[in-house]
């Protein structure tokens, strides 16, 4: 296969060979794998959120985009320039552009000079229900084929979540091919059996599949796992490997290379290409340039053995190996949509008030797609970040994401238009010893301090405004909860907490989640990383119980005892936000501060039926 960068003139190499140090005794070396080919993804991640607030990561990306179609009508780029990694970045491009310059982009997607992402963000997808989950797919793919440039591929980063959804609403909209550069920095990796390893990942009735490739180094692991560029792995790499300070940028990727390959062979990696995304958080189109050098770098001192590295699209490396590997690779199915939702805990109130407003999406004939959108960018995985969540902001910045979010939401059904269709019964009163079903059923509190200590202690009864417990009908009650959250204590971090005591009959029992595609079972049906707790925002059951939640619940089934347990929400004591200008100056940013929009009191609730 010839590669997409292949050395042009004799005084390209000269160049090379004067800034690299790098003599011709460099390539007759000889190394022996199985791999021929590395691709590499050129794209960056928008974070949401977490890097800046929506509002400016709009501005970034049309950026983004305007600089990677002039590289690409400039030709300094052979083969794929650029891929963008959601198609919510296309279309904040699209909104501020003309059709002259919207035709422009489609003919050079249609030459795969640039190329997008048929998702259109990378969600927290446990709150997604039927309608978000097919919608995420289909408005990037009904722009594409309306434009005559199909998509049949998605690229998710950063957040690990895969729920087992995604292959049915993937093939349902076309999609075919799906790269994963989960960040697993915060919860265990993802096992080798589906680590850096092609798979056709299937839907849970099986009926549907999509060939999935997930990056074990995340969507940074070409620069941080793979040299390229040399000089920003070495300054990424300068404390943990300081024997890279004075080498040449290509013994700096044939450091890092070399170690990876050495990595797949120990495994037995029976294929001939792997694949690493080029992405940083924000970073723009900048490294295109510094890609280009280090992969020319590369190739042309290649010794045998070596891989040819390809900078190209996903697509281009899961059709190599499904050309090559399609009916000898396994199938696993299931997934895990649980991953990193805790910080929807931050916004009980906007996440409670989007969940409902997603059932009337779904429940309307010709729901208003621009407030669809609007939900999907909320879902996005750092969308729900609070305004005391620092990131890469500062800490005007964080007020302003968190102020841009509640304006999003501003057209929803209201908390009070949600509590008021709560079902309702009559008022029970219950006296512990007669009924211990009920005895650990009540909030706590957790608090956790500056030094990360934590504790459990009774909530406090000023906090709790209403608790209503009632009985609907005969096999079905509803525990109504009402917060002051100005009463929580606002020196250390909090979590308000909700236990439930399970009926005998149901300890140990399997949790049966009802979510989008269908219900998965907690736990037995996984796809890689295994969590100890769970979303359910729709409903769940656990043997004769079947619960309805109305709020945020991550829940989790205690160990040491026959309770259910969930985290209702999360209260920050403050947040630290590094002052741009002067990088050892933090500007500290209150609860009181960031909570201007959100509404002092809490109302939550839980259904409760038993069936036989």
């Amino acid at each position: 296969m010839k590669s997409f960068f292949a050395i042009k003139t004799n005084a390209l190499v000269c160049s090379i060979l004067l800034l690299t140090g790098i003599t011709h005794a460099s390539k007759k070396q000889k190394t022996t794998n199985k791999v021929k080919y590395l691709y590499i993804i050129s794209s960056a991640h928008n974070d949401v959120g977490f890097d800046n607030p929506p509002s400016i990561m709009a501005q970034h990306s049309v950026a983004d985009i305007d600089a990677a179609i002039a590289l690409a009508k400039s030709n300094d780029v052979p083969g794929v320039v650029w891929t963008i990694e959601t198609f919510w970045q296309v279309r904040e491009w699209l909104k501020v552009k003309s059709e002259s310059e919207k035709q422009e982009l489609i003919n050079l997607i249609k030459q795969n000079r640039i190329v997008f992402s048929g998702a259109y963000i990378c969600p927290h997808s446990s709150f997604l229900n039927d309608f978000l989950m097919d919608q995420n797919y289909k408005i990037p793919t009904q722009w594409a084929n309306k434009n005559g440039i199909p998509v049949d591929w998605v690229m998710q980063n950063d957040v690990p979540d895969h729920h087992p959804a995604y292959p049915k609403y993937m093939a349902k909209n076309g999609i075919r091919y799906f790269l994963l550069g989960a960040n697993q920095k915060f919860n265990p990796d993802f096992p080798e059996k589906y680590s850096n390893t092609p798979f056709w990942w299937a839907s849970q009735d099986g009926k549907d599949s999509v060939l999935t490739f997930i990056c074990g180094e995340s969507y940074d692991g070409a620069f941080q796992y793979y040299g390229m560029s040399p000089g920003t792995a070495r300054f990424f790499n300068k404390k943990k490997h300081p024997e890279l300070k004075g080498k040449t940028d290509l013994e700096v990727a044939r450091f890092f290379i070399d170690k990876k390959l050495k990595e797949f062979k120990d495994r037995n990696y029976p294929y001939d290409a792997i694949a690493a995304i080029h992405s940083m958080d924000d970073w723009g189109t900048k490294n295109i340039l510094k890609l280009k050098e280090g992969v020319e770098l590369w190739n042309a001192y290649r010794r045998d053995g070596d891989p040819e590295i390809i900078v190209a699209s996903p697509r281009d490396f899961l059709t190599h190996i499904e050309k090559n590997y399609g009916n000898q690779l396994p199938t696993y199915s299931g997934g895990n949509a649980c991953i990193w939702g805790s910080v929807r805990r931050r916004h009980p109130e906007l996440t409670q008030r989007s969940i409902e407003q997603s059932r009337i999406f779904q429940s309307q004939d010709h729901p208003n797609m621009e407030e669809v959108e609007k939900m999907l960018t909320l879902y996005g995985h750092t969308g729900a970040n609070d305004g005391y969540t620092s990131g890469q902001m500062s800490k005007a910045l964080g007020i302003q994401h968190y102020e841009e979010f509640f304006d999003m939401a501003q057209n929803w059904v209201s908390t009070h238009e949600i509590t008021k269709n709560w079902p309702t019964g009559k008022a029970l009163t219950l006296t512990q010893p007669k009924n211990k079903r009920y005895k650990h059923n009540g909030l706590y509190l957790k608090v956790t301090d500056s030094l990360n200590k934590s504790k459990q202690i009774p909530l406090s009864a000023k906090a709790i405004i209403n608790k209503r417990i009632e009985q609907v009908n005969n096999n079905h009650i509803i525990i109504r909860y009402k917060l002051d959250r100005y009463q929580l204590p606002t020196d250390v971090k909090t979590s308000v907490l909700w236990y439930w005591h399970l009926q005998n009959e149901n300890l140990n029992k399997p949790v049966d989640i009802l979510q989008a595609g269908g219900n998965w079972r907690f736990k037995e049906e996984n796809l890689g990383v295994i969590t100890n707790y769970f979303f359910a925002p729709f409903e769940f059951s656990i043997g004769t119980e079947r619960f309805i939640p109305h709020g945020v619940f991550s829940f989790s089934i205690k160990a040491n005892g026959p309770y259910l347990s969930a985290q209702i929400m999360d209260q920050n004591m403050k947040g630290e936000f590094r002052n741009k200008k002067d990088k050892t100056y933090y500007e500290e940013l209150t609860w009181e501060e960031s909570m201007t929009r959100s509404e002092r009191y809490y109302e939550f609730a839980i259904e409760i039926i038993t069936h036989k």
